[in-house]
Parts: structure tokens; sequence; C-alpha cells
């Protein structure tokens, strides 16, 4: 994926641009769904 960031618009073919998409779709899906705990109090807030 950071191959593909660094290229030039003109320069990214179907197959990166296809690529980006799943992985937009992936971190947005994921992030809609939120956390099973409280990350605000958690002790891995810190590390």
């Amino acid at each position: 994926m950071s191959a593909i960031l660094r290229m030039k618009k003109a320069e990214l073919t179907a197959s990166d641009i296809e690529h980006m998409s799943g992985v937009v779709s992936y971190v947005k899906r994921h992030r809609a769904r939120g956390t099973d705990f409280d990350a605000e109090h958690s002790r891995w807030r810190y590390s």
C-alpha cells in the first residue's frame, strides 16, 4: 500500500486502484465497528 501511495496518479494501474479501494473499505468497516472495551481507561492507551 505504501508503494502505491508514493506513485504519481498517472502511474497507477487498475489493479492499484482496486487494491486501494479494498484497503479503504476494510478500514471503514473496522472503524465503524468500534471497540469492545473502554479505550479511554485502558492500560494500553499509554503504551
